[in-house]
């Protein structure tokens, strides 16, 4: 949902925090060197997360981890978010890639709008 709908890159989503998160305002924050983007979430986009947030509670309750995503390996290594080669192996079936699914999503943006450039 990230990368599709919100169009995130790769290291967008590897730097994600549990803080950037903000379930009652239904916002996620996205840190840039220099800057901050807000999106605010989608229906959709805020179920998955809400899902994410129970399922990673469940299995790893006691994870220091302080990022967003992380994996079994990543739960015990602080440093680290699981994007990688967890995130390639995902989209592999698919036949795409991340920076293909989110080139493919900004384009469709582009001819939906009036004037794509404003």
């Amino acid at each position: 949902m990230l990368v599709c709908v919100h169009t995130l890159r790769g290291n967008d989503i590897r730097g994600l925090l549990l803080t950037d998160l903000d379930l009652s305002s239904e916002r996620l924050t996205i840190r840039r060197p220099g800057k901050r983007h807000n999106i605010c979430l989608d229906e959709l986009t805020y179920r998955c997360v809400s899902a994410w947030l129970r399922e990673r509670h469940r299995r790893r309750p006691v994870t220091t981890n302080p990022h967003l995503l992380i994996n079994r390996w990543t739960a015990v290594d602080t440093t680290h978010s699981s994007i990688g080669t967890t995130f390639t192996a995902i989209f592999r079936p698919t036949g795409f890639t991340m920076p293909t699914l989110r080139q493919d999503r900004i384009r469709d943006e582009a001819f939906e709008a009036d004037d794509p450039l404003t």
